[in-house]
């Protein structure tokens, strides 16, 4: 076994799949430049870290279940005149999720209710916040089957933040 299939195969072990990945085609770019060891490490790290942080993002968006991606960019606030702008990019800065208040989006079917509700979700997601996109029906069916059943408190509403669309 080669020096650089050891490594690649320790990297491996460590679970650091990119590094394990890029390694040899890093070290040959690090030699020809005669990049320090220290820069070619950091290249290797950084390199992991956003892959790490990618995967994290896009497995907490899978686990919340968004009917579709809807970002804040693409909602149209000219088709919703009475909803002002600011107070929704104050909502994308996710202060209420650090304090624990909740946001409820009222109003009549096609007013952008669920378009807000998963872009505020996919936010929250892009930290790496839990989240779970639930129609209000179906949420409202768990909890009377949870009262019914006397498992109300095993729920686990307070894990999640939950962006209900009625």
């Amino acid at each position: 076994m080669t020096e650089i299939e050891r490594v690649k195969e320790q990297l491996n072990n460590l679970g650091l799949h990119t590094m394990a990945g890029i390694f040899e085609k890093e070290a040959e770019k690090a030699a020809k430049s005669q990049m320090s060891y220290t820069a070619f490490l950091g290249r290797l790290a950084d390199e992991e870290v956003v892959n790490k942080t990618d995967r994290s993002v896009n497995a907490h968006i899978t686990k919340a279940h968004f009917p579709a991606i809807k970002t804040l960019e693409s909602f149209d606030f000219s088709f919703q005149p009475s909803l002002p702008p600011a107070q929704v990019k104050e909502l994308a800065e996710l202060g209420f999720m650090a304090q624990a208040y909740n946001v409820l989006f009222i109003g009549p079917p096609g007013s952008g209710k669920s378009h807000l509700s998963i872009s505020l979700g996919l936010k929250a997601c892009s930290q790496r916040k839990r989240v779970l996109f639930a129609p209000a029906t179906g949420l409202l069916d768990q909890l009377v089957a949870a009262s019914v059943s006397h498992t109300l408190q095993k729920t686990g509403a307070s894990r999640q933040t939950r962006f209900i669309d009625p």
